[in-house]
């Protein structure tokens, strides 16, 4: 429940989340919580990025209007993808203040 309160989301969608992070072998249930598995040098920003907001092996639907859009989305995401190539733990560390130098801090969720 530490972080339901933190992230002020419902307790479903965390879970949805947590369970999508575990099939990744990001993190694992340990008792009631969950905990970070996976060392936060081996995940990158764009293992985020591909596992929640976009799929770059998704097949886009055949449309009759709209190609040129599809187009230019999937050109966009592509075109970021370098900007996303950051260890969670290089995130965390450019993202502390001097004096804290961790990396991410593990919650237990549930």
């Amino acid at each position: 429940h530490r972080l339901h309160g933190i992230v002020k989301l419902p307790i479903d969608r965390i879970e949805a989340v947590l369970d999508a992070m575990s099939r990744a072998r990001w993190v694992g249930r340990v008792g009631r919580g969950w905990v970070l598995i996976r060392d936060a040098t081996e995940v990158s920003v764009a293992d985020l990025y591909h596992l929640f907001v976009f799929r770059t092996g998704a097949r886009v639907a055949a449309r009759r209007s709209g190609q040129e859009l599809d187009q230019l989305a999937l050109e966009l995401a592509s075109g970021i993808e370098g900007g996303l190539q950051l260890s969670l733990d290089a995130l965390f560390r450019k993202a502390a203040p001097a004096e804290t130098v961790a990396g991410p801090t593990r919650v237990h969720a549930l």
